[in-house]
């Protein structure tokens, strides 16, 4: 393998970085500017530091890279920007528009009408007592509209909205950035 460049970041697919002194985890850790400084010459305070005597590796664990600039139709990403969110609840103003329409049938006798099938609609509901057939003395009326009160809203399996999943699919790597090697010199 060649030398690195200085502040080159590479995933290896073991467990750790390598040890010939060379490489650092990307692990956020703080260092010292004396110590490393070819590459705090190349990184800076982009990843955090106190601006003079120390700075900080970029930290990692548990993200996805980005590539800086502003690809057709996204935002502008500069380096060292952070954003994203692991989890998210939806509220909603974030759903789409949608109905929960229902039709019903309102019969005057439990053997009146046949079982619910593809054609017919559901015209009894359960209650403390048991199972009973709805009935009304108007006339038959069928693909009746439901009073809005008819359906509660959905809140998902719990009492209330809860955070789902974020992050696209992913594969872990353990990622080091190279400390020594090759100086990088601006086109």
């Amino acid at each position: 393998m060649s030398d690195p460049y200085i502040g080159e970041i590479r995933p290896f697919a073991f467990g750790y970085y390598p040890g010939d002194g060379n490489w650092l985890p990307c692990d956020g850790s703080t260092l010292t500017a004396q110590q490393y400084p070819a590459l705090f010459a190349v990184i800076g305070t982009t990843y955090g530091g106190n601006g003079g005597s120390t700075f900080q590796l970029p930290n990692l664990p548990g993200l996805a890279m980005l590539g800086t600039g502003q690809g057709r139709g996204l935002q502008n990403h500069t380096l060292g920007q952070q954003s994203g969110q692991a989890n998210v609840t939806l509220n909603q103003n974030q759903m789409p528009p949608h109905n929960h329409s229902v039709t019903a049938i309102n019969a005057k006798a439990a053997d009146t009408y046949p079982a619910p099938n593809g054609t017919s609609h559901l015209s009894r509901c359960a209650s403390p007592g048991g199972v009973h057939f709805a009935y009304t003395d108007q006339p038959l009326t069928e693909n009746a509209s439901l009073s809005e009160e008819s359906l509660a809203p959905y809140l998902g399996g719990g009492t209330g909205a809860q955070p789902h999943d974020n992050r696209q699919p992913w594969l872990a790597f353990t990622y080091a950035i190279a400390c020594n090697g090759i100086f990088p010199v601006p086109e």
